[in-house]
Order: C-alpha cells, then sequence, then structure tokens
C-alpha cells in the first residue's frame, strides 16, 4: 500500500493550479463550469475529490481515473479536499480542507469599443454612455473611471439591473475605465476586472485673430491667445513682385506670437497661423498680408518714420472741417449826402469751414478747394452770414525728417458785410460786398512725436475786383490776411485733430463820391478766434 501524505496530495493539487493558470473559469448559462487539474500521483490509479459547502454540506464527492475534475457549479465559496487509491483500490488520507472560490464572470463590456477614439462637440465637458452585459448572480456592479492624466476619477457602485451608466466627462482626455460584477450575499467577484480605455476628443479650436501690424516696421507678428491651445503652428510665406510664393519658416510657438527676424528681406509676406492641441481638434488656419520695410527695422528706425509720416499723414484724397469762434470787432465808415457815419461795435461771430483736397506721397504737389459760411450777431441781435471759398495749389518743401513748409497759391472769392447806416449813425441793413482776388500762404508743420504736432500759417488775401451790393462804385483793391498757430493731435493713422488761435482780418473798402470829391468807405473785421480743426483722409 502507498501512503501519501495529505499536505502531498495539496502540494501536487496547487502544482497544477499554478501550472494551468490556477482556475479556467468560463460562463455556462446561469453556473459556472469549474475544471482543475494537477499533476499525476506516483503508483495512484483513482483520485477523489470532494466538494462541500461552508457548512459542510458535501455537494460534490466523485472519483477519477485521472488527475482532473470537471464541474458545472454555482459562483460561491466552497472547501476542496482529495485522496488517491493505491493499486489494491485501498484510499489514502484526505487532504487538509481548502476553501474554493469560484468567482463571478467577467463582465463583457458592449460600448464603446476597446480604444475607440470619440469626438465630442464641446469644449469643456461631454457625456458618455458604457453599457455592459448582464451577469448571472451579479447584485451589484463596481464602476471605476480614471484619467491617465489623474486631474478625473470617478468610483461608482450600481445595482444589477443596471448595465449602462452616463459620464460627464472633461473632453481631452485619454480614460481607463474597470468594471467588476460583486455579489455581497456569497462574497465573490468577477474573477478579473473587465478593461475599457478611450480618447474623448475635444471639438475644434476657435481660430486666432491676427493684430495687424501699424505700419511696415515689422519686428513680431501677434495674434490672440485662443482658450486651450497649447502652440500655436504657423507657416511664413514670402511673395516676391512676380515671382513665386517661397516658405521663409515653418513650425511651431508656445506664445502667441512671432518674432521677425533682422536677416529677412522686406517685402510682402503672409503668415498663416492654427491653434493646436492635445486630444483636440485644431483650429482652421487664419491667414494675413502684411508688407515688411526693407532695410533698418529698428525702433529708433520707425520712430523717425513716424515722425515722418505725422507730417506727411495724407496720401490721396482727403477732407477738412473747422469752426472758428470768437468775439470780433466790427467797424465801418460809410460816406452819404456830405456825411459821414461809422459803426463800431464788438459781437460774436463764427465761420464754418469745409473742404477738399488732394495730396499724393508720389509727389509734393497738390490741391485743396474750401468753401465756408461765417456768421455774426448785429446789435438787434439778428443773424448777418456771409460765404467765401478757395481754390489752391499746394507745394510742400521737406525740410527734415520732423518738419515741412507748405506754400499755397491761388484765386479766392469771399463776401463781407457791410454796414448801411443813416446820417444818425444807425445801421439799417447790411449789403455784401463780394470780392475776388489771388490769395498766397505758407505753413509750416512740426512733429514733436508720431502722434503730437504744431502748425503754423499765415494767408494774405488781395482783391483785385468784386461786385457792390452797396452802391454803383467799384470796389478799391484791398488785403487782407490770417495768421494762426495750432497744436495737433494723430486720433487714428488717417485723422488729425488740431486746435489753436487764428488771428484774421478782413478788409473791404470802395469810393464815394460826395460834390465831386473822391472819398472811400472802409470796411474792417478783426478777431482772434479759437480754431478747432479736423483733417481725415479717405
Amino acid at each position: 500500500m502507498i501512503v501519501t501524505s495529505p499536505l502531498k496530495y495539496i502540494a501536487y493539487l496547487f502544482i497544477g493550479l499554478i501550472f494551468f493558470g490556477n482556475l479556467n473559469l468560463y460562463a455556462q448559462n446561469m453556473k459556472r463550469n469549474f475544471e482543475i487539474e494537477w499533476d499525476p500521483v506516483e503508483e495512484a490509479t483513482i483520485y477523489e475529490v470532494e466538494i462541500t459547502g461552508l457548512d459542510g454540506k458535501i455537494l460534490f464527492l466523485k472519483k477519477l481515473d485521472q488527475p482532473k475534475w470537471s464541474e458545472i457549479i454555482i459562483p460561491g465559496q466552497y472547501k476542496i479536499r482529495t485522496r488517491t487509491y493505491d493499486q489494491r483500490k485501498v484510499p489514502g488520507p484526505w487532504s487538509d480542507q481548502e476553501k474554493l472560490i469560484v468567482p463571478l464572470t467577467s463582465v463583457i463590456i458592449e460600448s464603446p469599443k476597446n480604444k475607440a477614439v470619440i469626438f465630442s462637440e464641446n469644449d469643456s465637458e461631454d457625456q458618455v454612455s458604457i453599457k455592459w452585459n448582464a451577469v448571472s448572480y451579479a447584485e451589484t456592479y463596481l464602476v471605476e473611471v480614471k484619467s491617465s492624466d489623474n486631474s478625473f476619477s470617478l468610483s461608482e457602485t450600481l445595482k444589477a439591473q443596471i448595465n449602462t451608466i452616463d459620464l460627464k466627462l472633461p473632453v481631452a482626455k485619454k480614460y481607463q475605465v474597470q468594471i467588476r460584477a460583486q455579489n455581497n450575499s456569497i462574497d465573490v467577484e468577477s474573477e478579473k476586472p473587465s478593461d475599457l480605455s478611450f480618447i474623448l476628443v475635444g471639438s475644434k479650436l476657435k481660430p486666432v485673430e491676427f493684430e495687424t501690424p501699424e505700419n511696415e516696421f515689422v519686428r513680431q507678428i501677434i495674434w490672440s491667445t485662443v482658450e486651450y491651445a497649447n502652440n500655436y503652428q504657423y507657416r511664413l510665406v514670402f511673395n516676391p513682385p512676380g515671382k513665386g510664393k517661397s516658405i521663409t519658416e515653418k513650425g511651431k510657438v508656445k506664445s502667441n506670437q512671432l518674432k521677425f527676424k533682422k536677416e529677412w528681406k522686406g517685402g510682402s509676406y503672409t503668415l498663416e497661423v492654427r491653434a493646436e492641441a492635445s486630444l483636440r481638434k485644431f483650429s482652421k488656419w487664419t491667414q494675413l498680408d502684411f508688407k515688411v520695410k526693407d532695410g533698418d527695422r529698428s525702433k529708433e528706425a520707425e520712430f523717425i518714420s513716424e515722425l515722418r509720416k505725422s507730417i506727411d499723414r495724407l496720401s490721396g484724397w482727403y477732407g477738412i472741417a473747422s469752426y472758428l469762434i470768437t468775439q470780433i470787432n466790427y467797424e465801418s465808415s460809410y460816406f452819404q449826402n456830405s456825411y459821414q457815419t461809422k459803426a463800431n461795435f464788438s459781437t460774436l461771430a463764427g465761420t464754418g469751414r469745409l473742404g477738399l483736397g488732394y495730396l499724393s506721397d508720389r509727389s509734393l504737389w497738390g490741391g485743396q478747394a474750401i468753401v465756408d459760411l461765417s456768421g455774426m450777431t448785429n446789435q438787434d441781435n439778428k443773424n448777418v452770414t456771409f460765404s467765401s471759398f478757395e481754390l489752391m495749389a499746394i507745394y510742400r518743401y521737406p525740410i527734415s525728417g520732423r518738419d515741412d513748409l507748405r506754400t499755397r497759391f491761388g484765386i479766392y472769392q469771399k463776401e463781407l458785410p457791410f454796414a448801411v447806416t443813416t446820417n444818425l449813425g444807425k445801421v439799417v441793413d447790411y449789403k455784401n460786398l463780394n470780392m475776388q482776388g489771388f490769395m498766397f500762404g505758407a505753413e509750416y508743420w512740426y512733429s514733436v512725436s508720431p502722434k503730437l504736432g504744431a502748425q503754423g500759417h499765415a494767408y494774405l488775401y488781395q482783391s483785385l475786383a468784386g461786385q457792390n451790393a452797396v452802391s454803383s462804385e467799384p470796389l478799391e483793391p484791398q488785403f487782407s490776411y490770417q495768421v494762426g498757430v495750432l497744436g495737433s493731435y494723430r486720433l487714428a493713422p488717417r485723422m488729425t485733430g488740431l486746435m489753436g488761435l487764428t488771428k484774421r482780418i478782413d478788409t473791404g473798402a470802395f469810393k464815394a463820391n460826395i460834390n465831386g470829391n473822391q472819398k472811400i468807405n472802409n470796411l474792417i473785421i478783426d478777431g482772434t478766434y479759437l480754431n478747432l480743426f479736423l483733417e481725415y483722409g479717405f
């Protein structure tokens, strides 16, 4: 008789379990097909296996001619022991009882598929539904979710009647999911967790928005920062005239700007940029066309150029509007019927001017036309209006990088209101002296900074002819003039405002024949005006 130690049987049993990957379990209907196989025992002819419940009740007792046993069994906790028979059919001693756990079958995850890539239309969070098959004898399901960067985790236990879960997850992350079936009543769970991994891709990033360079002294191109973007891919294309395009540089940057290198030549460029981020759809390409000055693009060179631009700020058609207001001094002398009467008073007056001009950066010549309407309040507190028109040529003399001299010459027509008085000096009417002649003038423009500047001007008006609404006598040639000093501020690249003081003296005269004696009727309007001026390039 062969006496075999129970410990030896247990050793053989567990050697067999390890050799065959422990327990080889799989689902069959509502029970488990449980199989054990172990190494043969020397001189053993029969193997006997006993399975009992935890209460000691024998559930299976079976003799085998091979060291292998299988049985359909309900998942749960059991006890197992074995023994062998020798060639005389004599049994050896039982091995010690060992705990035997028959686990639940593993969960089969139906959706999403493992390693799926899910594209979201949201940029922050989105819902993902996970569904799996029902497991027999499961009371609950333990669902554990974790992002690969450990910024998100979730653990939730669901009742067995529920085999789906809706998760609200942050986008742009990789996720790992584990699901276990559990039965707490018999203290068993799935033999191993079911694993699922997927990627939740965020929505498309917003496109960048460029800051258009103020001028051609380009040292860097800046664009808007895009939320969630990790970097920006760019392509810088040089567009030489009459030649094909060529990529100057391409690559990626972390910041929202591209440094424009000193060695890159001047000319026409196109910059394309898109925002990129990990696990998010890239933005669409945004394009900016811009020009770059060749040569020195330093801040010093830009400052000098901007000073020049504050002088040569207009190129093409432009409009002007101004308003002058002051307390004027009005003085006139009028001969009639051997008497000379005078009108002399101070009153509020103003002049509104509108003009259209043309200057070109390709020529020193330009031109301008101005119409204005003036008004004053007479002694009866009534408005008296009169107008003028000027048409002139302009020639510029650049002096340095920050100042300019401009000369003007042309023709003009001007109305001046003449006070018609009685013998007692009472003003009974105003009749216009309509004068035509030539005008000459000069302006000096000085730039303090790219925005601040000053202007001084002097204009001379020489009347040569005209119409007299007071009498039939012809008008006498007269000089009128205007001088002023204004400060300027560049409100926008094509708009400049000016404000200052302007001194104007307008004169008119015509002859009076008094009993064969030639007399002169005179008119002088004198005022120092507050001058508000606006210039806008179209």
